[in-house]
């Protein structure tokens, strides 16, 4: 009986020795507390929300490289995995026709494989007999 239970416990702490250390970069806690409705809430990662604070662009990059280099060092790459992301995300998307009044819209992604540019963004209206009123291109 004894046995049962002193296994499971030996494995759970022979796992978290072998566990990686995770110690990202030190995040900064500045109290900010406001009153809703009655109730005070106080927040310590209010400072955050500023993108444009050279501190939290600073933050930010330092949280990114460090994430970056755990997973180069602990994760190994998996093969074809980009591919296939890539494969499921380079196609064209037709949008169903929707209605404005008596105009018909159209909306379409396509991928331009052979020029530079990435994404043509197509907005078709039609009137109610189906004459092309106006036809809208955008390179992203």
């Amino acid at each position: 009986m004894k046995t049962y239970i002193f296994l499971p416990i030996l494995f759970i702490f022979t796992m978290t020795m072998n566990a990686q250390r995770f110690n990202p970069p030190a995040t900064k806690q500045t109290s900010v507390s406001e009153t809703l409705h009655g109730k005070t809430l106080i927040d310590k990662y209010r400072w955050l929300e500023d993108k444009t604070n050279p501190e939290v662009i600073s933050w930010t990059r330092s949280q990114h490289d460090y994430t970056l280099e755990y997973i180069h060092k602990n994760m190994p790459e998996i093969n074809g995995l980009r591919d296939e992301f890539i494969h499921y995300l380079d196609r064209d998307i037709k949008g169903a026709p929707f209605f404005i009044g008596n105009r018909s819209i159209s909306i379409e992604l396509l991928m331009l494989k052979p020029v530079n540019r990435k994404v043509l963004f197509l907005i078709t209206l039609m009137d109610s007999i189906g004459l092309l009123i106006k036809n809208t291109h955008i390179f992203l």
